[in-house]
């Protein structure tokens, strides 16, 4: 804010200069500045040439620059109590986040290794806090205190929390073929919903095998359809003309 308060000053300052026909004080003018020392010279002079203007120039870009203080001041203490409560949930969901890497590097040996499926299967079993417990950890409430971006944000993660301990919970591995590839699209939600509440934290996952998984809007899914569906339109009337 200070630079560019300073910078419209000394533009005004250049173009009252420029337009004081026969004034040689304060050459050279400010367009044709090249040397370093040559500003702080030809600041000065232009200060004392244009006294009155550079007086109101001034006067008012104090003003502006103490609201701007104060306006910064006040936005602090509004957002202090939806800051202090997202980083209170970024500590919470730290140790949470670990043990989803723990559990994803399982699932993706299991995947790339089929034969170790039961033993990948019995080490998720054995790995504490279990998924189900994930949450308990999270003290929910400090959402309320969030803005309404990261509160849907958050709202969105815990859903996907809850996807994979839904997926988790179900039967052993043997009573379903790709259980262990549904559960990496589980995570895979997760990390999507990570990287956009706490982007540093979703780092932690950089290493791990994402399966593809989808969350435009319902929008631009229609956006999609519609698309193919005047590409078809197109291609059926070429069609018939040719006919």
């Amino acid at each position: 804010m200070a630079i560019i308060l300073l910078s419209t000053i000394v533009l005004v300052l250049g173009l009252a200069q420029s337009a004081s026909v026969g004034d040689k004080l304060c050459t050279p003018t400010l367009t044709e500045l090249k040397l370093p020392m040559s500003f702080p010279r030809w600041f000065g002079c232009a200060l004392a040439m244009h006294e009155n203007l550079a007086g109101g120039l001034i006067g008012g870009a104090g003003a502006l620059f103490a609201a701007w203080l104060a306006w910064q001041a006040v936005m602090r203490q509004i957002n202090a109590p939806a800051d202090q409560a997202y980083e209170a949930l970024q500590v919470e969901l730290e140790p949470v986040v670990d043990i989803l890497n723990q559990y994803w590097r399982v699932v993706d040996a299991s995947i790339k290794n089929r034969d170790w499926r039961d033993n990948g299967f019995g080490l998720l079993q054995s790995l504490h806090p279990r998924v189900g417990q994930l949450r308990q950890a999270i003290t929910a409430d400090l959402a309320n205190r969030l803005d309404p971006v990261r509160h849907r944000q958050f709202k969105k993660l815990m859903e996907s929390l809850s996807w994979i301990e839904q997926r988790m919970d179900r039967t052993h591995p043997n009573n379903e073929p790709l259980w262990f590839e549904n559960v990496r699209t589980m995570l895979s939600h997760f990390n999507v919903f990570l990287r956009a509440f706490d982007p540093v934290a979703a780092k932690k996952f950089r290493w791990r095998k994402k399966s593809r998984v989808d969350h435009r809007s319902m929008a631009q899914h229609s956006e999609t359809s519609l698309k193919i569906s005047s590409e078809l339109g197109r291609s059926n009337l070429s069609q018939s003309n040719e006919a």
